[in-house]
């Protein structure tokens, strides 16, 4: 007669464990909800508040300028590098302005700081064009010219000097003798020179 209420007393122990841990589950519960309720329910409502107050020709612009944005961003990781352009000047502001054009256009460049460091980078490691300051610090800009020339026929150049004075003798006249050099007038903007160096790769050899 003592076994029957031993179980029953084991089974209401285990009974009395279960209703705890299920109500602690309640109450976790219960708490998660009511915190949704205050911060994340308020925030997702406000959020769709400020979409609905835009029209759909405002929701149109913005979809496009997201997809836009991605797709400029994947064809500048995508965009190879047209042609290799060494340019040669003694100032080093404008050789990276140079740079920054026509880089933006697609171009590797590459930069020496006088005419006897241009021809040996380009006998070591040859361009596709060169874009050249007549008046440089070691060299006269002809010579160097006539003496790229000597090595390559094919390598197109782009001559940079001012505006022709008068009674003073032009340079670029003397380098457009040697063959195959594009004019570049001083002063010129990223327009004026994207515009010769598209030039000078149309050009047929």
């Amino acid at each position: 007669m003592s076994a029957a209420p031993e179980k029953a007393r084991g089974s209401s122990r285990r009974t009395n464990a279960d209703r705890r841990s299920a109500l602690n589950r309640r109450k976790n519960s219960e708490r998660r909800m009511r915190h949704r309720r205050e911060f994340v329910v308020p925030i997702e409502a406000e959020n769709r508040t400020k979409n609905d107050r835009r029209s759909p020709e405002q929701r149109r612009l913005d979809r496009n300028r997201r997809i836009g944005a991605t797709r400029r961003f994947d064809e500048r990781r995508r965009r190879p590098a047209t042609k290799r352009v060494l340019v040669v000047d003694g100032q080093e502001t404008v050789r990276g302005g140079i740079r920054r054009v026509l880089g933006g256009a697609g171009h590797e460049v590459v930069e020496a700081h006088e005419g006897t460091a241009g021809l040996n980078f380009y006998f070591e490691t040859p361009a596709d064009a060169v874009v050249v300051n007549l008046a440089l610090p070691d060299m006269d800009g002809v010579e160097f010219i006539r003496k790229l020339r000597e090595r390559s026929s094919s390598t197109k150049i782009i001559a940079i000097a001012p505006r022709q004075s008068y009674g003073t003798v032009d340079p670029l006249a003397l380098a457009t003798r040697l063959g195959g050099v594009h004019e570049l007038r001083w002063p010129f903007g990223p327009d004026g020179l994207l515009q010769a160096v598209s030039n000078a790769f149309s050009e047929s050899n």
